[in-house]
Formats: C-alpha cells, structure tokens, sequence
C-alpha cells in the first residue's frame, strides 16, 4: 500500500528508481557529474574574463597608431623635432644639440628643484630608464632655472 501511496501522491522518483537497472542510474550520475562539471568550468570561466576585462583599461586606439599622442591627437606626432641646443649639467660649456641624437628615441623631461610634481616623477622616470637604456633611447632632463629674484613665490618655496 505505501507503494500505492506514494505513486498517487506524485513521489514516483522512489517507486521508479526500483524498476530501473543500476548500470542505467550509473550513467545517469556520471552523465549529471560531467554536465555539472563542464558547467561549473564555464561559470569559473566567465568569471575570470569578466575580471580580466574590469581590471584592464580599455584602450582607444591602437598602440601602433602614430597620430596619438595618450587620447590627444598631434599633428607633430611621427614628424622631427626642431634642432635645439642646451647646455650641459657640469660640462663646463659644453652643449648638447637635438640633432646629434637623431634616429635615437628622446624622452625630453622639464622639472625644477622647486616642483613638487616634479618630485614625485622621479622615481618613475628612474625605473623608465633603467628598463629602456639597453634599448637606445635617450632621457634629456632639462632644469628650469629661474632666479629667486624674479618670483618671490619661488624664493620662499625654496626656503621651505
């Protein structure tokens, strides 16, 4: 009668699984196992292109592209650079002259020893340096030197 009992009801997972041979229930479990599996491996995998994409920043343009300077486009971007000269830190008159380095890369830096930002680049454009002076690029460092005289602001920033 409980047989009966439970058909009636709708419980038939039970009664059924009597009349079912086990090397079929055998199947159906590993069958159930694979599709879980291959299931939850797609889930990890979304969730890991989903993180990869959030903590990527999107690029606007191609890397190779010369008309971009960052997200500004620049006419002057791929064209020469007009011939300057300066003179050498402790070189004792000596000059440097922008085309003497041409076909080298030029990374041209302004700072001041009164410039905070200035500062705070530094240590990045120590680290630049040493991973790209094996590859022939040039880093110039061109010291804006104003007298103290001419801006107050600057006199007292160097006092402080």
């Amino acid at each position: 009668m409980s047989r009966d009992t439970s058909i009636e009801s709708g419980d038939r997972s039970v009664h059924e699984a009597e009349h079912v041979p086990e090397s079929i229930q055998r199947h159906a479990r590993k069958r159930n196992m694979i599709i879980f599996v291959v299931v939850g491996l797609l889930n990890v995998g979304l969730l890991v292109l989903l993180w990869t994409q959030l903590i990527t920043p999107r690029a606007t343009h191609s890397p190779d592209d010369p008309s971009l300077a960052g997200e500004v486009s620049s006419p002057l971007v791929g064209k020469a650079a007009p011939d300057f000269t300066l003179p050498i830190l402790g070189g004792r008159g000596a000059q440097l002259h922008l085309a003497d380095l041409k076909g080298k890369p030029v990374i041209l830096n302004f700072w001041a020893s009164w410039c905070d930002p200035c500062k705070q680049e530094a240590p990045l454009l120590q680290r630049t340096w040493t991973r790209i002076q094996s590859q022939g690029a040039v880093m110039l460092g061109v010291d804006v030197h104003e007298s103290n005289e001419s801006d107050p602001s600057i006199s007292s920033r160097n006092q402080a």
